[in-house]
């Protein structure tokens, strides 16, 4: 996962998975605060068309540090799985490759 931009030197996000499940690490780097993000997680068909998406859920903790559990996708073969993390304009925060 890379962060994107301004958000570099703001925050560090990385990939959990355990046991089938995965989740995002949300951290924010020494003397940065995070403003609001939002968290979707999509389905797209194998001929990445969306066929649904869902805001995550997610609230920090005391420290400001976030972990998100993504919910399981049911994925028919050829579809693909997408988290996007975006700012309230709109702007990408993350790029998960």
């Amino acid at each position: 996962i890379e962060t994107l931009g301004e958000y570099a030197d703001m925050l560090t996000v990385e990939e959990i998975t355990d046991g089938g499940e995965t989740a995002l690490s949300i951290t924010p780097k020494p003397g940065a605060s995070l403003p609001k993000l939002t968290l979707y997680s999509a389905a797209y068909t194998e001929n990445n068309m969306l066929k649904n998406v869902d805001i995550v859920e997610y609230s920090p903790d005391e420290n400001g540090n976030m972990i998100i559990v993504l919910p399981a996708l049911e994925l028919n073969d050829g579809e693909k799985h997408k988290i996007m993390l975006w700012d309230s304009n709109q702007v990408p925060v993350i790029n998960v490759r």
